[in-house]
């Protein structure tokens, strides 16, 4: 054999436990009512019925992670129909809005897919469970289909766990892991209803990790957890999440939610026939810390690339009353939403918020609006939110093509109260509406006025030549953030405090009679921003005009053989719902960079993978090499597109002409037995150095992580001998498990699995 003394060359020198010789069961067997889902790291037990899972354990524990909620378990997309009577809303279970129909999409010994159909005739629900075999997690791909125009609430992905767990976190608006509940203490009196815009912090280039919430056991030392990869385009700028403790009130589990538009609990919104929306989660089931898992989610963003794409425009406007059996929850008013301002937020009722600014407080965004009247001493609010005695009058919706309107009624102390909210579908700004009719009778009036409260957050209001009001605050992510009000019709003063803004359409000295032939209209515009203040009318854009809003999409890193992520975030893939890639293996030889595996929804579209390894020279699927008309390598971003109608289960293969790893005619292998592995105390590695050079030797734990270095200097040729006694650069013990020492140099890189068992 000739050697190229050119390079190094590492001999690798450990037992390697010998697998069965036997076929392994596939990782989804199928009973007559349920799933079950066993990929060596956890077992799950799926319902036919409602799709829902009904047990999640890990292995070797007897520790349920499923809530005691029914039918609605770890997991289950939610949504309810509203009644324009304002009439008290039916909680319903799931399976209770249509029909479930499921099918195994793949079941390998190494991936497992099953599909589920929720057809209601209302909003469809497709979702994908993803299972991997041997990983601490799995992936959950929804795309919800509206089939029906209607006004919904709880347009929410739910995510329930058992109330035994300790401690729990959210990442923040900041992008921070956020403490939330403490040893079954919640830490703060919001913490568990904190709302964030999940993505604000990634598309500011501040966080290091995806949006998730995590809950720990301390008991069982677990940890649980979801992590949010991917929104589809027209959901990015408004979807927004809360979560962490355990729900006030149910001790039968914790709860967290993934809130699309920017809605909640209380919220709801009129969604269009025809709008599809998307996401991909992965959840997380493991022993170990909260560290564990975040690192796990640092991992999994690659932060080396991103692709920067357009927000999709929506703009929804209509009448929201919801009446439920807890009174908190009821809400009448107007609802408003689109990629730059909402109307709400969750227990935020009658507020103004500005989408991708929401940072989990209980006070409004930037100010609560509502309108009210001064009659004989007393105030009278007549926009009620629900928790009163009146509930709405009348509620319609109007659309008009390029327009939304969502209209109330009220009738308060006689007093006959209409407010709508405007959008346009070419537009950034709500338009605020109303008319105020006396009753047939005379009624007294001293004071009749739209309030503006700020929030606690405002800290300027720019007053503008006296025709326009700029309310702003600051913000940890954007700045400032702002809502310009202007363009006032049927004002006939404006009073400004230091914590409200007061539309005037009466203001007498005392009281005085009106009768049924006074009637009240008014007007005006709210033009929301971010990053600054409106110094000039001039900076008011027109009506018919809204910016161009872009987020980053970051690639997620390639999860290879044995190490779930590699950190070098050499390799990534652009976030699609219908791919799942299950399995990479790099630098197979000299040519080939990588080879990956993953199933693909059928269809013509295009894989993006971001590859920082080699220039790429030859792209074949399944074995078959692709034309350069299918393929596309930008040696300045590193990402290569392949373009491909893909069917299922497909292996790609990336080829280079430079070498990359090992020479194989200069490479080879012996194992032995004398060095243990499993190992309990120490491990024996023995390998050779053909050629003098520097040469690292690290062990990695499953996660990818550096648990410790065990040489890194030059080696001049020889044999060498060391080992690893199971500890950390910190000289402490660390827990069983699968591990793995990688030798490397600069033409070399090995890495074997071992195992510590003590």
């Amino acid at each position: 054999m000739t050697i190229d003394r050119k390079k190094i060359i590492v001999l690798l020198v450990i037992f390697m436990v010998i697998g069965s010789s036997l076929k392994s069961a596939p990782l989804i067997s199928e009973g007559e009512d349920s799933y079950y889902v066993d990929n060596g790291q956890f077992k799950l037990i799926i319902s036919k019925t409602s799709g829902m899972i009904t047990s999640a354990k890990l292995k070797e524990s007897n520790i349920e992670l499923v809530s005691d909620y029914g039918d609605y378990s770890i997991f289950f997309p939610e949504f309810a129909v509203q009644h324009r009577e304002g009439t008290t809303e039916k909680w319903y279970c799931p399976a209770s809005y249509g029909n479930l129909t499921s099918e195994l999409i793949v079941n390998t010994d190494s991936i497992g897919i099953l599909r589920c159909y929720w057809e209601t005739g209302l909003i469809n629900t497709k979702w994908d469970y993803k299972f991997t075999k041997e990983k601490p997690f799995f992936v959950v791909t929804i795309e919800r289909t509206v089939k029906k125009a209607n006004i919904y609430a709880n347009a929410q992905q739910c995510v329930m766990y058992t109330p035994d767990m300790d401690d729990s976190y959210i990442v923040n608006y900041e992008g921070k892991l956020y403490p939330t509940m403490q040893n079954g203490i919640s830490s703060g009196p919001t913490a568990w209803t904190s709302e964030h815009s999940m993505f604000s912090a990634m598309d500011e280039g501040l966080s290091t990790r995806y949006p998730a919430i995590v809950w720990h056991d301390r008991d069982g030392d677990i940890t649980t957890g979801i992590i949010i990869t991917y929104v589809s385009p027209n959901q990015r700028e408004t979807i927004s999440y809360h979560g962490g403790g355990r729900s006030t009130g149910h001790p039968g589990y914790g709860e967290g939610q993934i809130n699309w538009f920017g809605k909640s609990d209380s919220e709801s919104l009129l969604l269009k026939e025809g709008t599809i929306y998307s996401i991909e989660i992965y959840y997380y089931l493991d022993y170990g810390s909260v560290d564990r898992f975040d690192n796990f989610n640092k991992a999994l963003l690659n932060e080396t690339h991103y692709d920067s794409v357009q927000s999709e425009n929506y703009f929804a406007a209509s009448w929201g009353g919801r009446r439920c059996a807890s009174l908190k929850y009821c809400w009448n008013f107007p609802q408003a939403s689109n990629n730059f301002i909402c109307s709400q937020q969750l227990f935020k009722h009658r507020a103004i918020s500005i989408p991708g600014s929401q940072n989990g407080i209980r006070d409004s965004q930037v100010f609560n609006l509502s309108v009210k009247a001064n009659s004989l001493g007393k105030i009278y609010d007549l926009t009620p939110i629900g928790a009163e005695s009146v509930a709405h009058k009348y509620a319609s919706n109007i659309c008009d093509g390029d327009s939304m309107i969502g209209k109330m009624v009220w009738d308060v102390n006689g007093l006959e109260s209409e407010l709508s909210y405007k959008m346009y579908d070419d537009s950034d700004k709500l338009i605020v509406r109303g008319k105020i009719l006396p009753p047939s009778a005379t009624t007294k009036l001293k004071e009749l006025y739209v309030e503006l409260k700020f929030s606690p957050r405002v800290n300027l209001v720019n007053k503008l030549n006296f025709v326009a009001y700029d309310i702003i605050c600051e913000d940890s992510v954007y700045d400032t953030i702002g809502i310009t009000v202007y363009n006032f019709s049927g004002i006939t003063s404006v009073l400004m405090t230091d914590s409200t803004l007061i539309l005037y359409l009466v203001d007498n000295a005392t009281d005085s009679i009106y009768s049924s032939n006074d009637l009240w209209e008014y007007t005006f515009c709210l033009f929301p921003h971010k990053g600054g203040k409106i110094n000039n009318i001039a900076d008011i854009t027109s009506l018919h005009s809204m910016p161009i809003n872009f987020y980053r999409e970051y690639y997620k890193t390639l999860p290879t053989t044995g190490i779930i992520f590699n950190r070098d975030n050499e390799m990534g893939i652009c976030p699609n719902t219908d791919i799942f890639v299950y399995d990479v293996s790099l630098n197979l030889n000299d040519t080939l960079i990588a080879q990956i595996k993953l199933y693909a929804n059928p269809g013509l579209y295009p894989i993006k993978i971001l590859n920082r390894k080699a220039t790429v020279k030859k792209v074949a699927v399944n074995d078959s090499c692709l034309s350069e008309n299918d393929w596309n390598y930008n040696s300045v971003t590193k990402v290569l597109e392949i373009i491909f109608n893909w069917n299922g289960l497909s292996t790609i293969n990336i080829y280079s002409t430079e070498t990359v790893g090992i020479e194989e005619e200069n490479c080879e292998y012996s194992l032995v037995e004398d060095s243990p592995n499993p190992f309990t105390t120490a491990i024996t590695i023995r390998y050779q150095v053909i050629t003098p050079g520097r040469v690292t030797i690290k062990i990695y734990n499953a996660l990818g992580q550096l648990i410790k270095i065990i040489d890194d200097c030059e080696k001049e040729a020889g044999f060498y001998i060391c080992q690893w006694d199971g500890k950390n650069e910190s000289e402490q013990e660390i827990e069983n498990g699968v591990y793995f020492c990688q030798i490397k140099s600069q033409a070399c890189n090995v890495s074997k699995k071992i195992v510590l068992l003590r």
